[in-house]
């Protein structure tokens, strides 16, 4: 590079290339190659030069940014209809937010906030306040409640919860005399002598009026065979519907022992034994307000459950017997084969002593 070098000679070319040197060393090396191997007028060609190149920059940026609108507004307008849908169609993602959430603000709203229901903890009632038949809880905040209840039969009878120990206890020696009365003449006479028997027991108390238990009524049903356990109907008050329910029940129960029926011989009469008492629960419990899907769905989960679990348990019945023939065939097997052993044992012995009884004689 020659000093005397002046801008005017210098092409847009040369000055390029100089521009793409010096942008390849380091920012001290080339600020000492500016200062010491540039003169002034090469300096300011190259300034020159470089403020000429940003300008032709900027101005081919509108340009650009104008083309990159014109694509955006194009797209907005071909999906003008999936946008007209919502509040804010036709802007940007950002402003259809702010759209958005601008509609939502304006729109009035119904409170739906609620408070949760205040549930007291429930704990272990003191001991002096606890007697069988009654159930005794007490609650975080002090108060302390007794439910008495009694089973006459498969018939569940329970009182009205309340504070009051001794009322409880009064409620309880009724319930158990009602019961007494109830099952004096046997579990068919039940149905005529225990409403009789239970208010007559309630009136000797005085539980009436203010003082009424508040009784509640229910029937359990043995399944076990169908879904593992009992079923019980839901609570009523009165005692009549309690007592038609469970004639009804036992008669599509059947006789029963230990919660199986046992006089059934083949899977066909007990599903169909199951099937009668699978309709009149689910009528009774519908009777009783509840709903007929959900009874029958909580049926059906806990039949197929007691069904699997049968078979598992047939399964592991038939493990363990084929189990037990193995181990007894092999215990017959080493029984067989030490009695082969003391058989050839003694025929051993008894070849020996032929053989010294030979040797004797012939020495003899």
């Amino acid at each position: 590079r020659e000093s005397g070098t002046t801008s005017p000679e210098m092409d847009g070319r040369l000055l390029r290339r100089f521009f793409e040197d010096l942008r390849l060393l380091r920012p001290e090396r080339r600020r000492e190659v500016i200062s010491t191997q540039f003169s002034q007028a090469q300096r300011l060609a190259l300034e020159r030069w470089l403020l000429s190149e940003r300008t032709q920059e900027q101005g081919a940026a509108p340009a650009s940014v104008a083309t990159l609108q014109q694509r955006r507004t194009a797209g907005r307008r071909r999906n003008g209809d999936r946008h007209a849908a919502t509040p804010g169609g036709g802007l940007s993602r950002c402003g259809r937010r702010a759209a958005v959430a601008a509609a939502a603000a304006m729109t009035p709203r119904r409170a739906t906030c609620r408070a949760k229901p205040f549930r007291p903890r429930r704990v272990a009632a003191p001991k002096d306040e606890v007697s069988a038949g009654i159930c005794s809880w007490r609650e975080s905040c002090g108060r302390t409640w007794h439910v008495a209840s009694v089973a006459v039969e498969n018939l569940r009878i329970r009182a009205g919860a309340v504070q009051d120990f001794r009322v409880a206890k009064e409620v309880f020696d009724a319930l158990q005399a009602a019961r007494r009365a109830g099952i004096a003449e046997g579990c068919e006479a039940l149905d005529v002598r225990l409403p009789g028997a239970l208010e007559e027991a309630l009136l000797q108390r005085g539980l009436t009026g203010d003082r009424d238990p508040r009784l509640r009524f229910c029937v359990a049903v043995p399944a076990r065979c169908w879904v593992g356990g009992q079923l019980r109907t839901p609570y009523v008050s009165a005692l009549g519907v309690a007592l038609a329910a469970r004639r009804r029940l036992r008669e599509a129960r059947g006789p029963s022992s230990a919660g199986e029926r046992r006089d059934l011989a083949t899977e066909e009469e007990s599903e169909a034994n199951w099937a009668r008492l699978n309709t009149v629960y689910i009528s009774i419990c519908t009777e009783a307000g509840a709903d007929a899907t959900a009874v029958a769905a909580r049926l059906s989960v806990l039949h197929e459950k007691r069904q699997a679990r049968r078979l598992e348990q047939r399964q592991e019945r038939s493990d363990r017997l084929a189990l037990k023939m193995q181990r007894q065939f092999q215990a017959d097997e080493a029984r067989r084969a030490r009695r082969a052993e003391r058989e050839l044992q003694r025929a051993e012995r008894a070849s020996r002593l032929a053989a010294q009884r030979e040797k004797w004689s012939i020495e003899s």
